[in-house]
């Protein structure tokens, strides 16, 4: 499970020259999510999906320094297991990453 404060990379298949050398750490987590795909994307009714999340994250490691620190960059839907996008889950998903100096805490309680 992820949490805030926790750092991760990004995957997609087929757009990794967009994520390469990005780091980006979570600011809040929407669980428990079973927003549809909207009508307007899919010309179907929207429908339920299973529950999953969302993440708001902010980028504290890029490529090209002046982008370091945006805020507002969303990911999901996400399985809250392995990360992976629900509707794509072998092209698309984050995975959480451990830089030196990161502290691990064995009092740490993931919701």
């Amino acid at each position: 499970m992820i949490q805030v404060g926790d750092k991760f990379t990004r995957h997609w298949v087929g757009h990794e020259e967009c994520y390469k050398g990005r780091i980006y750490q979570v600011e809040g987590v929407y669980r428990n999510c079973t927003c549809g795909k909207p009508e307007w994307l899919t010309g179907k009714p929207e429908m339920p999906r299973r529950p999953h999340i969302h993440i708001r994250a902010k980028l504290i490691k890029a490529p090209v320094k002046y982008m370091e620190g945006d805020k507002g960059f969303y990911f999901g839907p996400l399985d809250e297991d392995t990360l992976r996008d629900i509707d794509s889950p072998e092209k698309s998903w984050v995975e959480i990453v451990y830089q030196k100096g990161d502290e691990l805490s064995l009092f740490n309680q993931r919701k």
